[in-house]
Order: structure tokens, then C-alpha cells, then sequence
């Protein structure tokens, strides 16, 4: 007698189901489009047999596989320029908010003051430049571990500050003049597209992968587009993070919530803050609360050659990047000399993606969902950045600790023992 398969228990047609569609390896992303392992054509065939079995069976490819998402490769000189266009208009885009924010200064009031402390609580000592030094003509609000921010907070924090100097009758008089001393050639062009560059249209997310045209809005809305900036000119990639939230964006919400496992490779130097890229990725964790996602960031080619302040050490990886032998990558510990990247420099390169990885808690992403991991392909090469983070989080526990004793046994405050 015959025995159709939903005859069996429901657990054993699910073990099915799973050995009937898990690939060796999962499935990867690349090229736009979704493959298994073995850069071969997923089979799904079994899901046309009959509607019962769509129905039944629909969810069970992404929970039995996971995803491989790659960071674009600088190969592709297409997608490569545009990664990088993108990436210096982003930053110009930040650069000017900073410039008229330090020029505009005089525009903040007191309400302003108390409204950025309240939705950014670690704007204070920001605030407290701002409001108590004369305006300066250094990019000095362009590096936002200097005001103990993460990236994503301080461009955040930037961008509502100017809105609500807006509002201020002075404000259009001072942003013309500064705009004018940004660049003297582009101030009618930067003013005319002052409301622009601030509008939804143009706000692009740091881990959006826009078309070449949207690109090219975004470069004339900073005044690019005549005039190029020269900040920087290395090459970025779009990051795994930003392939997997646009490939995300396009499924279905069925289709998303099936998905359990998704791996992030970041290899090369992201375009538009990689680090905060995690953030987009924080209303898909909160939609489907069994999703663990895998980052694993490449740690010379990206954490440290991408810092904004290991200049040094971009210097040295840009000789020796296209040397891939395990040589050139056993010799990197040895350019983490003081002339080239400061140990300052390699500790806080490599502690602004775990500062942004804690945000992404704090705004809600469930615990357990999310683990990064710094990729390295020689250990022993990897040593001493280790080491240097080591000992300064050592001193900053330390540090952190007498604070606590100096304020309970003294009756002292923080403020006192720094001074």
C-alpha cells in the first residue's frame, strides 16, 4: 500500500523538507543575485510539486542555509567608483554640516542646547565647546572620537543640531559667510543646494548602495560635481552589511522571518562609515527575533587601513596591497611602529566598530543576535594590535575604577580627579 508523505508526523516531514533543500555551505550573495556555495543555481523544484508543499516547505531554504554576504570587490572598477564617489560625497556631505555648525555657533540657543542634549546625551562636551569658544577655521568637529561619539551618533547629532540652527534669524547671514570661506567659488552653488542637500531625497543612510544617478545628485548637492574635493581617494567597496540589508529590503516579509543565519564578510575599506552599517541591520533583527547574524571585518585591509586617523599605516598598506603573500601580511605587525599608526591610533581604529556594535544593542537589537569577529589571516601578525587594545582597555578600567573610589571615600566628584 502506498504512503504519501503527509501520512508521516509533521517533525518527520520537516526533517525532509530540511534534507531536501540544505546545500553543503548555504548560499551566497554576489553579483546581485543569490546562489549556492558552489556559485551554482539554487534548486527549488521541490516547491512546484504541489501547493501543499509550497505551503508547508516555503520557509524551509532560508532556515536550513545560511547567507555569505562579500563586501563588493575593488576588482570591479565599475562598482568600485562609484563606491567611492559615493564615499566622498557622504563625507562632504558631513564635512560641510560640521563647517557650518562650527561657523554658525552663534545660532544655538539655550532651548536648541537642551533639546540635543536630551535626544543625544553624549553631546555634552560638544555642546559645551560650541557654546563657550570662539568659532575656529579647523575641520575640528570632522573626527567624532574627539568628542566621544561614535559616527553614527555624531553625524546624527550634526545634522539635527544645524536643523535646529536653522530656525534662527541670523542663521542664513552666517552660513552664507561660511559656505563663502569654505569655498569661495561655490558659495552661490552650495547655497542653492543648501535646502537640497538636507531634504529626505538626498539623505542617503551610510550603508545605502545608490545608483549611479542618485550618486551624481548627491555630488551636486555638496558641490562636487564642478568642483571634486581632494579628502580621500582610496578605494571603497560597498560593505556585506549593505548588500544584506538591500537583498533584505527586496524579500518578502514571509521570506524574511525564515531567514536563521546571515554572515557578513567585510574584507575591504567600506564606503560611508562602514562601522555604523551594523545599525541597518537592527529593524531586521527586531522582526525576526531567531535571526544571528556573523560579522567578521577584516582587520589590516579594512579596520586599520580604513581608520580615518592611521594615516600612517594607509601609506604602507597602499604599497604592498596588491603583494597578497603571506609575507607581506606577517611583516604588517612590524608597521605598527609609532612613526606610522600610534598605538592611540590602533586602539581606537579598531574600538569604533565595537562602539557601534554596542549601539546597535542599545537600539534595540536582541541579545545574542549579533557577534563580530576581527579576521586576520596570520595570527601572529595580529598579536600586537591586539595587545595594544588589551593594555588600554586595562587603563581605562583603571581609570574608570579610582573615579568611583575618589568620588565615594573623598566625597570628591570625577571632575576633580581629572583635573
Amino acid at each position: 500500500m502506498a504512503i504519501s508523505l503527509f501520512d508521516l508526523a509533521r517533525e518527520l516531514r520537516v526533517i525532509v523538507w530540511f534534507y531536501s533543500f540544505a546545500e553543503k555551505g548555504g548560499y551566497i550573495y554576489e553579483d546581485s543575485k543569490l546562489r549556492t556555495a558552489n556559485h551554482q543555481q539554487i534548486n527549488i523544484s521541490l516547491l512546484l510539486v504541489s501547493r501543499a508543499v509550497h505551503a508547508e516547505a516555503k520557509e524551509i531554504p532560508f532556515q536550513a542555509n545560511g547567507i555569505t554576504f562579500t563586501s563588493t570587490s575593488i576588482v570591479e572598477r565599475q562598482v568600485t567608483a562609484r563606491a567611492t564617489l559615493f564615499n566622498r560625497a557622504y563625507l562632504e556631505r558631513q564635512d560641510i554640516r560640521g563647517w557650518l555648525v562650527n561657523q554658525c555657533r552663534g545660532c544655538i540657543t539655550d532651548a536648541n542646547r537642551v533639546e540635543v542634549e536630551q535626544k543625544f546625551p553624549s553631546s555634552h562636551r560638544l555642546l559645551e565647546y560650541l557654546t563657550s569658544e570662539p568659532p575656529s577655521r579647523h575641520m575640528i568637529l570632522n573626527y567624532p572620537q574627539d568628542w566621544s561619539q561614535t559616527p553614527s551618533i555624531h553625524h546624527e547629532c550634526i545634522a539635527y543640531l544645524l536643523q535646529q540652527m536653522s530656525r534662527h534669524p541670523n542663521f542664513r547671514r552666517l552660513a552664507s559667510k561660511a559656505l563663502y570661506e569654505w569655498h569661495p567659488d561655490m558659495s552661490i552653488t552650495l547655497w542653492s543646494h543648501l535646502k537640497e542637500l538636507e531634504s529626505p531625497k538626498l539623505d542617503a543612510k551610510p550603508w545605502d548602495i545608490p545608483s549611479r544617478e542618485e550618486v551624481r545628485a548627491l555630488e551636486k548637492a555638496v558641490g562636487m560635481e564642478d568642483h571634486p574635493c581632494y579628502t580621500n581617494t582610496m578605494k571603497r567597496s560597498f560593505s556585506a552589511a549593505s548588500q544584506c540589508i538591500r537583498f533584505l529590503n527586496s524579500l518578502p516579509k514571509f521570506k524574511r522571518e525564515s531567514a536563521r543565519r546571515l554572515i557578513l564578510w567585510d574584507q575591504y575599506i567600506g564606503a560611508g562609515s562602514a562601522s555604523s552599517h551594523v545599525l541597518g541591520l537592527v529593524p531586521f533583527a527586531l522582526e525576526n527575533p531567531r535571526l544571528r547574524i556573523e560579522h567578521h571585518v577584516g582587520l589590516w585591509w579594512n579596520v586599520l587601513a580604513g581608520s580615518s586617523k592611521c594615516t600612517g599605516f594607509r601609506h604602507y598598506t597602499d604599497r604592498v596591497k596588491r603583494l597578497r603573500c603571506n609575507a607581506c601580511r606577517a611583516a604588517a605587525a612590524g608597521w605598527l611602529s609609532e612613526d606610522c599608526a600610534p598605538r592611540w591610533q590602533v586602539s581606537e581604529a579598531i574600538t569604533v566598530w565595537i562602539q557601534e556594535a554596542k549601539r546597535a544593542f542599545e537600539e534595540g537589537l536582541p541579545q545574542g543576535s549579533f557577534e563580530i569577529f576581527f579576521s586576520c589571516d596570520d595570527c601572529n601578525a595580529a598579536h600586537k594590535p591586539w595587545r595594544i587594545l588589551l593594555e588600554d582597555a586595562a587603563w581605562q578600567h583603571a581609570l574608570e575604577t579610582c573615579q568611583k573610589a575618589w568620588a565615594c571615600a573623598d566625597g570628591g566628584s570625577e571632575s576633580m580627579l581629572l583635573k
